[in-house]
């Protein structure tokens, strides 16, 4: 079980999370985040997903505390993308996952709520990376922040086909965010299943 470290701009609920534009200190994204954590870690979780991260500042931030407060605690890190070669808030994507690679105690990193078209380039972006690389788009769907609802695509995507895909380019931790739907996830675990039954028979 992993426990959700979303990011500040999704408390704002104006589409910050997808933009990256807002600035705390380190000691105000500090206080904002290590109540929850410590509400997640108090729960049980077995490691922590700090996920559709924009700033690598506040990640920064919370693997800071973590590693002071909780350093044996497992933890996957994933941002939010402005395309797939760039976090939200504008830097490289390749340079985000090298500092998040650094800390000890992070065991995955890539990207997570982002065009489902992209994934492939994403994973591709991310090969040279140390971390095994964690994706998961949302349904192909965009977030309307004016009106704070999704706007879905005319034909829905075929998640097991996709997914099958982001497994050949490289991706090791693969899922759906935002608008997927228990039957996404199931075609996309049958992928995953044909894949690694069709790797281990050579074994």
């Amino acid at each position: 079980v992993a426990g959700s470290v979303g990011p500040y701009g999704a408390y704002l609920a104006d589409g910050s999370e997808y933009r990256g534009d807002y600035a705390l200190s380190h000691e105000e994204y500090v206080d904002f985040h290590a109540p929850r954590i410590e509400e997640l870690v108090a729960g049980g979780v077995d490691c922590l997903a700090v996920e559709t991260q924009p700033k690598l500042s506040e990640v920064r931030a919370i693997l800071d505390y973590l590693k002071a407060k909780d350093p044996d605690l497992p933890v996957y890190v994933s941002f939010s993308l402005k395309d797939p070669a760039t976090i939200s808030e504008g830097l490289p994507l390749t340079e985000a996952v090298e500092e998040v690679s650094a800390y000890a105690q992070v065991f995955a990193a890539g990207a997570n709520c982002f065009k489902l078209a992209w994934t492939v380039d994403v994973v591709k972006n991310l090969r040279a990376s140390k971390l095994p690389i964690v994706v998961y788009p949302n349904s192909g769907a965009e977030y309307d922040p004016s009106v704070k609802k999704w706007v879905y695509p005319p034909e829905a995507a075929d998640f097991g086909q996709a997914g099958a895909a982001w497994l050949a380019a490289g991706a090791k931790l693969v899922g759906g965010c935002c608008t997927t739907m228990p039957e996404d996830i199931a075609g996309l675990a049958a992928a995953v299943k044909k894949v690694y039954t069709a790797f281990l028979k050579y074994f």
